[in-house]
């Protein structure tokens, strides 16, 4: 059965990637595709407005401080 994709509010692609580079990393399972570590991260980012606020304040504070250099 396949499940309807949940959107969540966006991140930047770039952000997007790194995160789910590193959960990957973290979470190494070669038989689970890229594509259901997503899914867990949207439903994740859908369920918890603190945790999406979070990331989307750090992806902002390591931006400005990378264009301070």
């Amino acid at each position: 059965m396949k499940h309807p994709m949940i959107t969540t509010p966006a991140l930047d692609s770039n952000t997007r990637t790194v995160i789910l580079r590193m959960i990957r990393l973290l979470y190494p399972h070669d038989a689970i595709p890229d594509h259901v570590y997503a899914e867990v991260l949207n439903r994740t980012l859908a369920s918890n407005s603190a945790l999406h606020e979070m990331v989307v304040n750090a992806e902002k504070a390591l931006d400005a401080q990378q264009q301070q250099r």
